[in-house]
C-alpha cells in the first residue's frame, strides 16, 4: 500500500477532513478503520504540554524526547485506529454509531474535553495538529480488528516501526 492520501483513497478510505471539520463531516455510523495523516513529511515541532484533557486528573503529556524517538521519518500516516460496532444503550434496539462516535471521542480529546479515547494521544503534542486529516473506511464489524492489525503490520514493513501515535499493535 502507498501510505499517502492518494494511496489510502485508492484503498477505499474516504473523508480526509481536519479534526475541526470532523463534527460537520458525514462520518458513517458503521464500524471501520480510520487513519490520521499529517500532510507534511517534514520533521514536526513538538509541544511540551498536550492539548488533550487530563485523564482522572493526570496530565497526559509525554516528554518531547519520547515524541522525537517515536517520530517516523517520511511518513504521512501518524495513527491507525479502529471503531467496532457499539452495543445499544439500555432500552434501545439500535446500536450506537461506530466510526462517527469513535471519531467524535477522538476530536473531543483534542479539544481538552473528557473522552474515553485513549489511543493516539501523541498527535495532540504536534504543534501543527490543526493540519491533521482524518480518513475512514467502513468494514463489517467482524473484520475491523484484523484489518487494523494488518494495516499496522504493513506500515511496519514499510517504515520499520508502528505509526507515530500507535503505542501498541
Amino acid at each position: 500500500m502507498e501510505w499517502s492520501r492518494a494511496g489510502l483513497q485508492a484503498a477505499g478510505f474516504k473523508g480526509f477532513v481536519s479534526f475541526a471539520k470532523l463534527k460537520a463531516a458525514k462520518v458513517p455510523p458503521d464500524p471501520g478503520i480510520y487513519v490520521v495523516l499529517r500532510p507534511s513529511t517534514s520533521v514536526p515541532e513538538f509541544v511540551e504540554r498536550t492539548v488533550a484533557g487530563d485523564h482522572h486528573g493526570r496530565d497526559q503529556s509525554v516528554p518531547v524526547s519520547l515524541l522525537r524517538e517515536k517520530w517516523v521519518p517520511d511518513a504521512e500516516v501518524v495513527y491507525i485506529g479502529k471503531a467496532n460496532a457499539r452495543k445499544p444503550r439500555p432500552g434501545r434496539a439500535a446500536p450506537r454509531p461506530a466510526l462517527r462516535t469513535r471519531l467524535a471521542e477522538y476530536r473531543r480529546l483534542g479539544e481538552g474535553k473528557d473522552s474515553p479515547h485513549r489511543g493516539g494521544l501523541y498527535i495532540w503534542q504536534l504543534a501543527d495538529y490543526d493540519d491533521l486529516l482524518v480518513g475512514w473506511k467502513t468494514l463489517p464489524d467482524e473484520f475491523v480488528k484484523a484489518e487494523e492489525t494488518r494495516l499496522i503490520a504493513e506500515f511496519v514493513k514499510t517504515y520499520g516501526r508502528r505509526p507515530f501515535a500507535n503505542r501498541k499493535d
